[in-house]
Order: structure tokens, then sequence, then C-alpha cells
């Protein structure tokens, strides 16, 4: 009877271990504060956005390098707000964009995941043959992260 119990027990404490494991993540709202095809930003990037001053240089580089009036820059509480720059790098037309699929992130194990797809122009189908280079900016609730990745999927 007493090793029936013990059994039990552990068995018990096994279960919640794995139910606290496997519950060990969290989901955070995300939602699209910038969002642009052209970025002037060559090479693919995934960054955060910590400060005003990183912010406002992202900004002014932007304009500088597309020859356009200064792009005005979204509002964003530091304190409160973390930001994520995704960009995709060049592209050859006019056909690409980024999607934001879900307005939940998950972060586990110090990971952030972010739900985002790119989309490709349909085969055959007629783009301007002109350099893009798509990104996006994404606001969520101050967080701890160590590493950003992408639940990209290519949708054609």
């Amino acid at each position: 009877m007493m090793k029936h119990k013990m059994i039990v027990k552990s068995l018990l404490l096994a279960c919640s271990l794995h139910v606290v494991s496997a519950c060990s993540h969290q989901q955070v709202a995300v939602q699209t504060i910038f969002s642009s095809n052209d970025c002037a930003i060559k090479e693919p990037t995934l960054k955060s956005i910590n400060t005003s001053v990183e912010l406002k240089e992202l900004f002014q580089s932007m304009s500088a390098k597309l020859f356009q009036s200064a792009i005005t820059v979204p509002e964003v509480n530091h304190k409160k707000q973390s930001l994520v720059l995704y960009a995709v790098g060049q592209k050859p037309s006019s056909g690409y964009t980024i999607e934001l699929y879900r307005n939940e992130a998950v972060i586990k194990k110090q990971t952030l995941y972010l739900p985002v797809r790119l989309k490709s122009p349909q085969k055959g189908s007629l783009q301007a043959q002109v350099l893009t280079s798509p990104c996006q900016l994404y606001a969520l609730p101050r967080v701890e992260y160590s590493k950003i990745v992408l639940e990209t999927n290519l949708v054609e």
C-alpha cells in the first residue's frame, strides 16, 4: 500500500512538472506600427529597436536613402513597449509583401517568435520591375528575450 502511494505521488509530480514545462511560454500582443514596400534596407534585417534615438536614426536613414522628406516616426513609449524591425532585404519586383498573420507573438526559453510571413508575387503575375525592400516595425509590450525568430512561411 505504501509503495502504491509513493508511485502515485511520483506520477503526479512528474505530470505536474510536465504541465509546467509545457506551459513555460508567454504570449504577448504584437502589432504592426509601420509598414513600407521600400525601406531602403538592402540586407535582410531582424533587430530590436530599444531607444527613441535608434528609432529616429532608422527613419532618417530611410528618408535619406529614398531622397524623400522625413517619414513620420511612430510615437512609442520605450519604457512600456519593445520594437522589432523586420526587413526582407532588396527584392527584384513590387510583388513582395510582409504579413503579420497573428496578433500574438510567443516567448519561449528567452526566444521571441514573431508570426510573420513573406508573400512573394504569384507565378505568372505582372509586377513592376523595380527594386523594393519591404519592411515592417512591430510593437509589443516590454518583455525580456535574448533572441528573435520569425515563424516565416514563403507563400506563393
